[in-house]
């Protein structure tokens, strides 16, 4: 079945993203792919994992309250910027305990909390959340198109 809607989202996400030379489309989750410069985003994600995430960015910008869709692409966008100010070797650790918690067959909140602090991701939730304070104008412009392209995606393939 082919999901209605993708493009519209993929507009405003992409037109939003040149600045950062990025590109974005859905997929099963969020993430970003160094070589490619791509963002994937998603709808559906374990809720546990939601809500400790939003936690964890609680926790280091209290005053920020944002959709859990912002908060997740502007991590993405982090981990772009990020990449490259991180070292190899810290890198390679990062990738080793990613490996490893990939392994259980269900992350608990300990778990996730171990990833969110790697430093990679670490890196990348601290960049998101700053960028997201110090462009609350174009953050918030951002989400005026984004929501309703959302929430029609919703409607068009009948997701309650």
């Amino acid at each position: 079945m082919e999901l209605k809607g993708v493009i519209a989202i993929n507009n405003i996400l992409n037109e939003f993203l040149e600045q950062f030379d990025c590109s974005a489309d859905i997929g099963e989750d969020f993430c970003y792919w160094e070589r490619t410069n791509e963002i994937n985003y998603a709808f559906v994600v374990a809720s546990n994992n939601d809500v400790w995430f939003k936690e964890f960015a609680h926790s280091l910008m209290p005053n920020l309250n944002c959709d859990i869709f912002l908060l997740s692409l502007f991590h993405e966008i982090g981990h772009h910027e990020t990449i490259d100010d991180i070292e190899d070797d810290v890198l390679r650790e990062c990738w080793k305990v990613k490996g490893e918690l990939n392994q259980k067959k269900t992350f608990t909140k300990e778990d996730n909390f171990r990833y969110f602090n790697l430093p990679d991701e670490k890196a990348a939730t601290e960049w998101g959340l700053q960028y997201m304070i110090d462009h609350k104008a174009e953050v918030a412009d951002l989400w005026r198109k984004l929501q309703p392209a959302i929430l029609n995606f919703y409607r068009l393939n009948d997701i309650h």
